[in-house]
């Protein structure tokens, strides 16, 4: 566990500008939590949040998973700096997925597909 939450501090950052303000953000294909996932597809993404599927290797079928870039209570104390957003959700400042149960990931998943898809 150690080695991954050092990880974690190596880990590659994203620019995002929101309301003409820059953001340093955590690349959210790199986030460890929940431990096991693996990322599999990026199915929607607008600069203000992330819908990815993923995987766990034990699990038969992908999930959707959700995370904002930037948490509300980060937009005016990191606007501008180099502070890195964590984002929401996260634990104890780590980055981590929401998981969507799996009897919404299908239709999540078909309607961002056949809908404005904003990969």
């Amino acid at each position: 566990m150690k080695d991954k939450m050092k990880k974690l501090y190596q880990r590659k950052t994203v620019l995002k500008i929101h309301n003409n303000k820059k953001y340093k953000c955590y690349d959210p294909k790199e986030s460890i939590s929940p431990l096991g996932y693996e990322f599999i597809e990026t199915v929607h993404d607008d600069d203000t949040y992330i819908i990815d599927r993923i995987k766990r290797p034990q699990d038969e079928n992908p999930c959707l998973a959700v995370r904002w870039y930037i948490a509300s209570s980060e937009y005016v104390s990191k606007a501008d700096s180099e502070k890195i957003c964590t984002g929401f959700p996260n634990s104890r400042g780590y980055p981590t997925w929401f998981i969507l149960p799996n009897i919404m990931s299908g239709d999540v998943y078909n309607h961002l597909i056949h809908h404005n898809n904003t990969k």
